[in-house]
């Protein structure tokens, strides 16, 4: 937008000054070195994408690097090292315990697997109270987690070591609610967070079902047509496989 001349204001605006002419013109007033265009810069600039992974680690190792990636229990158990223990928070983990248990929505996420075993190692869950308390999304999720470690356990990898913060006392459940007062901050905002990623996953899902939709209808459309496409053939459930390609009007 031009800046307007104090001259060609309106007379009714001039009192508020709250139109688009008179805002421009104050700031245009205010600051009229901000208002000069900038010249083009002569550099020519180029975005470039970053570089495989694969060409990345060719590069490392060129320079005698050696990769060495201790969250895969692959390289753990290959490795002479010992790799550092995975710190767990208890007081965290309990507060979540006790904000998953109180949150009574429908659509609440279950405790995590790997917390609960934790707690339940260390003594500051049992196991009435697991059963007593927790849903069955909880048990599941306690029981997907175990299934893991004995599937790493039987395959040579083991479980990754870890070591909890140390306490003075087990919190009672008072000290369990203050806990959960201290972090419900921290909850709330990874559940929000969850919450927009499977938003966007359904979002993702959707727009690639309707492509395929739309894809489809365009094929159906044009063979109707009599156009026949190159590289297409017939799968086994009847349909159509292969791209769009280009069309074969012969």
């Amino acid at each position: 937008m031009v800046a307007t001349p104090e001259s060609e204001i309106s007379e009714v605006c001039l009192p508020f000054y709250s139109c688009d002419c008179c805002i421009t013109y104050q700031r245009v007033m205010k600051d009229p070195v901000s208002q000069v265009p900038r010249t083009v810069s002569p550099v020519p600039m180029e975005i470039l994408d970053d570089p495989p992974v694969e060409d990345i680690i060719a590069n490392v190792v060129a320079h005698g690097i050696k990769i060495r990636d201790f969250a895969s229990m692959e390289e753990v158990s290959k490795s002479s090292l010992k790799p550092v223990p995975e710190i767990f928070d208890p007081f965290l983990a309990v507060a979540e315990f006790e904000y998953r248990l109180d949150d009574k929505g429908f659509s609440r996420w279950p405790i995590p697997g790997k917390a609960l075993r934790r707690l339940l190692i260390i003594g500051w869950v049992s196991q009435a109270e697991v059963a007593q308390r927790c849903a069955p999304m909880d048990i599941d999720a306690l029981k997907m987690y175990d299934m893991k470690m004995a599937v790493d356990i039987q395959e040579g990898l083991g479980v990754y070591p870890w070591r909890s913060l140390k306490w003075a006392a087990v919190p009672t459940e008072q000290g369990r609610q203050r806990l959960v007062m201290k972090y419900m901050q921290h909850f709330a905002t990874m559940d929000r967070a969850r919450r927009h990623l499977e938003a966007l996953e359904r979002k993702e899902k959707l727009s690639q079902v309707q492509a395929e939709e739309e894809e489809r209808l365009v094929r159906e459309i044009l063979r109707r047509q009599g156009f026949n496409f190159q590289g297409e053939g017939t799968g086994k459930d009847g349909g159509v496989t292969g791209g769009l390609g280009q069309p074969d009007i012969r």
